[in-house]
C-alpha cells in the first residue's frame, strides 16, 4: 500500500491536478490513470493494480463524474476490496452514492 487512488472524471483534471499538487506537496504519494498508465499497458489492469496498492481512494464527486463509467467501476471495485475512501464535493449537486 504506497499511495491514495484518485478516482474522477477526465472532464475535472483541472480542479484534480491542483487536488493532486497539494496532496504531493503535503508528501502524500498519488496514483492517477493520467501519470500511473503507461504507454501499451492494459488500461483496466493498470487500474486495478492501482487500487490494489492503494492505502486509500480519494473520490472527487461532481456532476461528470456520476457521468462516468469508469469512476463507477472504480467505486465498485474499492468498495469489494474494502479501500478506505475520502469523498470531495467539487461543487454542490446531489450526490449518487
Amino acid at each position: 500500500m504506497t499511495h491514495v487512488f484518485i478516482s474522477y472524471s477526465h472532464k475535472d483534471s483541472a480542479f484534480v491536478d491542483q487536488l493532486e499538487t497539494e496532496l504531493n506537496q503535503r508528501s502524500i504519494a498519488t496514483w492517477r490513470h493520467k501519470h500511473n498508465i503507461p504507454g501499451g499497458m492494459t488500461w483496466y489492469k493498470s487500474i486495478v493494480d492501482g487500487l490494489d496498492n492503494a492505502y486509500a481512494m480519494i473520490w472527487v464527486i461532481s456532476p461528470n463524474a456520476d457521468e462516468s463509467r469508469w469512476v463507477l467501476r472504480e467505486q465498485l471495485y474499492g468498495d469489494e476490496r474494502q479501500i478506505p475512501r475520502l469523498l470531495v464535493l467539487m461543487q454542490p449537486h446531489r450526490v449518487n452514492l
